[in-house]
């Protein structure tokens, strides 16, 4: 009999244990010490060291040593987590946890309560804390509040007629900030969001990306074109037209003449105000960088939902930070022998055969594996996008067995040491005799999209 797991996202892999259950042992041993359990969505860390990373079903993480360590906090909730905000001043005491619902903790994260005012309905998208009173909020709803109470009570600026609906929100300083609305038109407040301002000759797309070094001086990043103000906003010139290879996914300024941004897996930066931009080695190949934040030292941390982190103190050189394994691990495959695997994402591969006390990866194999199933004791069969592979060594090495460009394998059904089946989304049935030497396949009527498939003595379910 094997004992089949299937995991999504990070995985912290538990095996059964190998010497029965009783009362007084436990029956699950964790044998992957993964620090992360989802993808990291946020991160903010203090010049102190101190901070948070936030991600997907809803965990946090908080580090008081510049990330060496981290302790897991409990949310209360399962949904994503996408940014982090920290109240200026109070030594990461009092910060924000952006989902739904938005979480709130006074006490560095010991314990997270929503935070619903009546006045601030729906989820927030942003969230600055300009000081212990001002504060400026933009809904998922595309509206924009703001508290002068420290967030007691808001007042909606969208129905109040001072702004337009949008959701692109920078803050700088104690008292300023800046809004971007879906009009592509720039308004600022230099009061902590009591009075705004529109500004003058402003055209901008509603998805650009917009930062401020300083009140005076910021910029957005439209396209492939770089813009700068050194007047608060009120006048942008074009200072690198074309600079970029093409549309950043995130961008921060880290000083005046310092800036970085993301597509994907790579990373750029700018020293000259924005004129030029270098690309960057990344430091974890396969990662897109989804993340940016920036610290008035100089330090900058980018992260990832691939569970990674990376951080720079002159943009140019990167190191890669993680603790653990980055890649989203799909399977686990074990036999009663203790011969076991784990295939996933990202050419990640882990084998063992002392029923996962040890394990050990191979390069060798590439491409994201969804599925794996052992035919008899040596015979491996896994698939990827339109493709299978048969390994006759229990996983050392493997060959491609078969191939259907544009069909997706949603399931194995291995019936004996011979003969193993597989269903796809264009209606197909596969099936292998001979231990996945040769494969044939069968599309049934109407090529449904086929998702599971078993049998139970001579009937074959399929759904």
């Amino acid at each position: 009999m094997n004992y089949t797991l299937r995991i999504a996202g990070l995985l912290l892999a538990l095996l059964f244990s190998t010497n029965g259950w009783s009362q007084d042992e436990p029956a699950w041993v964790r044998i992957q010490p993964f620090e992360f359990i989802a993808g990291i969505l946020d991160i903010h860390i203090d010049n102190d060291g101190r901070g948070y990373v936030v991600g997907n079903r809803g965990f946090i993480y908080r580090t008081n040593d510049n990330g060496d360590t981290w302790e897991l906090q409990e949310s209360g909730i399962i949904s994503d987590i996408k940014r982090i905000e920290v109240l200026p001043g109070s030594d990461t005491q009092t910060a924000f946890a952006l989902g739904n619902p938005t979480l709130q903790t006074i006490d560095a994260g010991q314990t997270w309560t929503p935070y619903d005012p009546d006045d601030l309905p729906g989820a927030v998208a942003e969230l600055i804390l300009l000081n212990d009173n001002q504060w400026i909020a933009a809904g998922l709803n595309n509206r924009l509040y703001r508290t002068l109470d420290g967030g007691q009570t808001w007042l909606d600026l969208f129905s109040d007629g001072v702004v337009d609906s949008g959701k692109r929100l920078v803050g700088v300083g104690d008292s300023h900030a800046f809004f971007l609305d879906n009009n592509g038109i720039l308004s600022r407040t230099t009061d902590g969001g009591e009075t705004w301002e529109e500004m003058a000759d402003t055209d901008f797309s509603s998805n650009a990306f917009m930062d401020f070094a300083t009140p005076e001086i910021g910029y957005i990043l439209e396209g492939a074109d770089v813009f700068r103000t050194e007047d608060g906003g009120a006048n942008w010139e074009l200072v690198g037209p074309g600079s970029l290879p093409g549309a950043l996914f995130q961008f921060a300024v880290v000083d005046e003449d310092r800036l970085v941004g993301t597509r994907g897996i790579q990373i750029q930066y700018s020293t000259d105000g924005g004129e030029t931009f270098t690309a960057v080695t990344n430091p974890s190949p396969l990662t897109p960088w989804e993340r940016i934040h920036t610290l008035s030292n100089g330090k900058t941390w980018i992260g990832s939902t691939y569970l990674s982190m990376a951080y720079s103190e002159n943009l140019s050189e990167w190191e890669d930070w993680f603790p653990g394994d980055r890649r989203n691990l799909q399977t686990i495959k074990m036999q009663e022998s203790g011969l076991g695997i784990i295939l996933g994402n990202n050419d990640a591969y882990y084998r063992t055969e002392d029923y996962g006390t040890t394990w050990e990866g191979n390069p060798d194999w590439q491409g994201t594996i969804y599925e794996a199933a052992w035919m008899g004791d040596e015979v491996l069969v896994t698939n990827t996008f339109g493709a299978i592979f048969t390994s006759n060594d229990g996983g050392i090495t493997s060959a491609q067995s078969l191939q259907l460009p544009g069909s997706f394998f949603s399931d194995f059904d291995v019936v004996n040491a011979q003969t193993a089946r597989l269903v796809s989304n264009k209606g197909q049935f596969i099936q292998t005799v001979d231990q996945g030497e040769t494969w044939t396949v069968d599309t049934l009527g109407g090529a449904p999209d086929l998702r599971a498939i078993a049998h139970f003595t001579e009937d074959i379910w399929i759904s």
